[in-house]
C-alpha cells in the first residue's frame, strides 16, 4: 500500500450514521434541514418549527416528518437534536439530555460554562450525566469567528499577548434582511450615545465566547467592557431603500474589550454600515471577519470574506450557522457527557460521497 493511501485510510471518518431532529424557527430550520440532509453521515428524521405564520413541514420537504410536542421528539429517540427555537427552554433541553439525546444549540452563555448562572449550569450538567449525553452551543458569530478562527492561528504562537477580532456587515447594496442591534436606525438623527439596553444584549451575546477564547489562548481576563459609537454619512448617499442624508446615521459599531489590570487582552468589534463615506472616516471592509493575534512570534492575521454584493453578511449567517452545526454532530455524539465547548471538540469536517 502506497504511503498516501495509508494516510487517506487513517483519516477516514467513522462510518456510523447519526440520526437528527431539527427543532428551530422557520428560516433557520430550513437551512438546518438542508445541511443535515446534505451531510453524508447524517439522517434527518423530523423537523419541528416554532408555530408562526409561514413555518411548517412544507418548508422542509414533503418526506420530512413534522413534530408537534417534545414527546414526539423523545419517541423518535434521535442521536442529536439541533435545538434552536426562539426561546431556549431549559426544562425541555434537560428532558432531551436525560433521555440520552445530544443537543446542539445557539444559546450564547453556554459558550463558556464557567461564567454561566450556576444553578442553570448545574441542572444542564446533571441532565447530561444522567443521560450520558452532551450539550454544545455553536454559531458563526459568536462561535466560529470568535473562537475557532483566533484559536487556530494561535497555534503558531508560543505566547499570545492580545487578540483582536473585527466583524464587518456591509449593507450598502441591500436592504437589511436580518435583525440588527436595537439602536438608532440608518438615516436618522445621530443620538448622543448608544442605548444601554443594546450594549447589555451585545455583551450577553458575545462576552461568554470571548472568555472562552481567552481561556483557549492562555489569556487571563477579569473584566469585559462594552461600548458603542456612531458615524454619520459624509454626504447624501442613495441606497436601495432610499437616500441616507448627510449628517445622519450611516454606520454604527459595538465593541467588547476583555482586559486584565487595565490592559486589553481580547477585543471584539462589530461594524454595520449603510454608506461607505463616513464622518469620522472609519476603516471599512466588505462582509466578513478578521482575527489578529500579537505575541512573541510577531503579529499573525487571518481574514474570511463573504463577498455577496446583493446580500448582507448577516443575511448569510443562517446558512453558515446550519452548516457549522451539522458538521459538529458526529464529534458531539462521541464526546464525553457534559456541556462541551469549542475547546473540547475536534475541528468539524465532512467527507463528500462519490
Amino acid at each position: 500500500m502506497e504511503p498516501d493511501t495509508l494516510y487517506r485510510t487513517a483519516i477516514r471518518p467513522n462510518p456510523r450514521r447519526y440520526t437528527v431532529v431539527v427543532w428551530s424557527s422557520g428560516r433557520l430550520a430550513r437551512h438546518l434541514a438542508a445541511a443535515v440532509g446534505e451531510h453524508p453521515g447524517l439522517d434527518l428524521l423530523a423537523v419541528r418549527t416554532d408555530p408562526h405564520p409561514g413555518a411548517g413541514p412544507a418548508a422542509h420537504g414533503e418526506d420530512v416528518t413534522a413534530l408537534r410536542t417534545t414527546q414526539d421528539v423523545l419517541t423518535l429517540a434521535p442521536d442529536c437534536v439541533l435545538y434552536m427555537p426562539r426561546v431556549f427552554d431549559a426544562d425541555t433541553v434537560c428532558r432531551l439530555l436525560m433521555a440520552g439525546i445530544n443537543v446542539i444549540t445557539t444559546r450564547s452563555d453556554l459558550h463558556h460554562p464557567d461564567s454561566m448562572e450556576r444553578t442553570l449550569c448545574a441542572r444542564l450538567e446533571s441532565a447530561c450525566w444522567a443521560g450520558r449525553a452532551s450539550l454544545h452551543s455553536t454559531g458563526v458569530s459568536p462561535g466560529f469567528v470568535t473562537e475557532l478562527m483566533p484559536i487556530t492561528i494561535g497555534a503558531v504562537q508560543r505566547r499570545v499577548d492580545t487578540v483582536t477580532i473585527e466583524e464587518y456587515t456591509d449593507l450598502t447594496h441591500s436592504d437589511p434582511i436580518a435583525p440588527l442591534p436595537d439602536i438608532a436606525g440608518f438615516g436618522t438623527t445621530c443620538p448622543g450615545h448608544v442605548d444601554q439596553r443594546a450594549l447589555i444584549r451585545f455583551q450577553q451575546s458575545f462576552g461568554p465566547s470571548l472568555r472562552l477564547v481567552a481561556d483557549g489562548l492562555g489569556l487571563s481576563i477579569d473584566t469585559i467592557e462594552v461600548s458603542g459609537d456612531y458615524a454619520v454619512a459624509a454626504r447624501t448617499t442613495p441606497t436601495p431603500s432610499g437616500p441616507i442624508p448627510a449628517g445622519t446615521v450611516g454606520a454604527y459599531r459595538l465593541s467588547l474589550v476583555g482586559g486584565r489590570a487595565a490592559m486589553p487582552r481580547v477585543v471584539y468589534r462589530a461594524t454595520w454600515y449603510r454608506v461607505p463615506d463616513l464622518d469620522p472616516a472609519w476603516p471599512l471592509e466588505h462582509n466578513g471577519w478578521r482575527a489578529g493575534l500579537a505575541g512573541d512570534s510577531g503579529p499573525v492575521e487571518i481574514s474570511v470574506r463573504t463577498p455577496a454584493l446583493d446580500r448582507s453578511r448577516a443575511g448569510l449567517s443562517p446558512a453558515h450557522t446550519a452548516q457549522h452545526a451539522a458538521r459538529t454532530i458526529p464529534a458531539l455524539c462521541t464526546a464525553p457527557p457534559g456541556i462541551r465547548t469549542s475547546l473540547d471538540l475536534p475541528p468539524s469536517a465532512v467527507t463528500t460521497t462519490g
